[in-house]
Parts: C-alpha cells; sequence; structure tokens
C-alpha cells in the first residue's frame, strides 16, 4: 500500500508531464492560434502614432491617446503558454520527488554488502 501511495506522485508528475508536452508541441506545430495584424497595418500605425507625437509635442501637449498602451486580455497563444508553464513545472517537481523516492526505498530494501558478510555471533 505504501508503495503504490509513493508512486502515485511519479504517476502525476508523468501525466502532468505528458499533457505539457502535447500543449507546447501543439501550439509549436499548429502555429500561433491567433494571428496578428499584418506588417502594413504596423507600419501605418507606427507612422501615425509618431505624427501625433510630434504635432502634440509642438503644441505642447502631453502624448497622445494612441500612445498609450490599453490594457489587452490574454489570447489563446498566451493561455496556451501559461498551460504549458503550469503543467510542466509541478510536473517537473513532482518528478524529482518521485525519483528521490524511489531511490530511497532501493536503498532501504537493499541489506548493505558488510552486513550481509557478517554471520551472527553466538
Amino acid at each position: 500500500m505504501i508503495v503504490l501511495q509513493r508512486m502515485s506522485l511519479a504517476v502525476v508528475g508523468q501525466v502532468l508531464e505528458a499533457i505539457a508536452l502535447l500543449v507546447a508541441v501543439t501550439h509549436f506545430l499548429f502555429g500561433p492560434i491567433e494571428r496578428g495584424p499584418g506588417l502594413e497595418a504596423v507600419a501605418a500605425h507606427c507612422v501615425a502614432a509618431s505624427r501625433e507625437a510630434v504635432t502634440a509635442a509642438s503644441k505642447g501637449d502631453g502624448p497622445p491617446a494612441t500612445l498609450v498602451q490599453s490594457t489587452r486580455r490574454l489570447g489563446p497563444d498566451a493561455w496556451a503558454r501559461c498551460a504549458s508553464v503550469v503543467a510542466g513545472g509541478p510536473a517537473i517537481i513532482a518528478g524529482v520527488i518521485g525519483f528521490v523516492i524511489a531511490r530511497t526505498d532501493v536503498a532501504v530494501l537493499q541489506p548493505s554488502p558488510s552486513a550481509a558478510s557478517r554471520s551472527p555471533s553466538t
């Protein structure tokens, strides 16, 4: 019973590792889920923002509203990266702990060579 409880930590680690690997490989192979704007749109936005910033600076105003960063919700790509990290971190920890526990069981169950060679004193 104790061995099954100790093995369960290693099994949980392996399952989490499999999930993290599956999410990471799927995200890598199929590319970004959410497509960003094209190069032309980004360049046009930068040119317009620079023009507005120069105009606002010459008038003595503060930065225009287009230069202020807007708060953006996490997209599907960020969720995929977070899922692989959230599953991968505990998987590594559980795997290391399961390995250490398995090695200590082997060390405890095997008798030392010096104890086996000694004869009982009577």
